[in-house]
């Protein structure tokens, strides 16, 4: 069987899913902090445990534990990681529809069986791409959220300012949106003002 050399879209459907796996990573960290077990114990924990809410349930738990005050935050990134929990099962399930990237035409589609579902939807490859930056960013949000439970590591140096503010005082009840917007805005620099020619 000959096997077709990958698209740019195929590319773009492999880094989001090796961002998902960064993401994993760095949320087994959470892990081995609370835990305080080595990295090896703490990814072998993780990974065995193939269930995402059953992960983030452990995880909740054992910030209740010694970081309550660390809770609204890890209750709101739990929220956003549920979505990308989704994405990524559709991201490796749907199947390729053959289309290309205008607009209108769906490059991956859920197989019929699964169409009429409500979380069912096809990817562009803009949206491929977009879950990979959300990916990233959460990633960061975990890697921050990890230095923050970690008592030897020293917050006010390894946490971005903003992100150090959102975790102290997370803002009251926000919509899901506004808080991923927040978490972004924490996460990567505002671009510089265009230049006046």
């Amino acid at each position: 069987m000959n096997t077709p050399e990958p698209d740019k879209f195929d590319t773009a459907r492999m880094a989001a899913l090796k961002a998902y796996g960064t993401l994993e990573w760095q949320l087994s960290g959470i892990l081995q902090v609370l835990l305080n077990i080595d990295a090896q114990k703490a990814k072998l924990v993780f990974y065995r445990i193939v269930n995402t809410r059953a992960r983030y349930a452990i995880i909740d738990d054992l910030i209740s534990i010694d970081h309550a005050e660390a809770r609204p935050l890890w209750a709101r990134l739990e929220n956003l990681l549920q979505g990308t929990d989704t994405a990524r099962n559709h991201l490796t399930h749907w199947v390729d529809s053959g289309g290309t990237a205008e607009k209108g035409k769906a490059l991956i589609n859920p197989v019929s069986a699964l169409r009429d579902l409500p979380d069912a939807k096809s990817y562009y490859q803009d949206d491929v791409e977009a879950f990979a930056l959300e990916c990233d960013t959460l990633s960061e949000v975990a890697k921050g959220l990890r230095n923050y439970l970690n008592p030897l590591v020293d917050n006010a140096e390894k946490i971005p300012p903003a992100l150090l503010e959102i975790i102290q005082r997370p803002p009251e009840n926000p919509k899901r949106e506004e808080f991923r917007q927040a978490l972004f805005d924490a996460i990567r620099p505002a671009p510089p003002p265009p230049s006046e020619a």
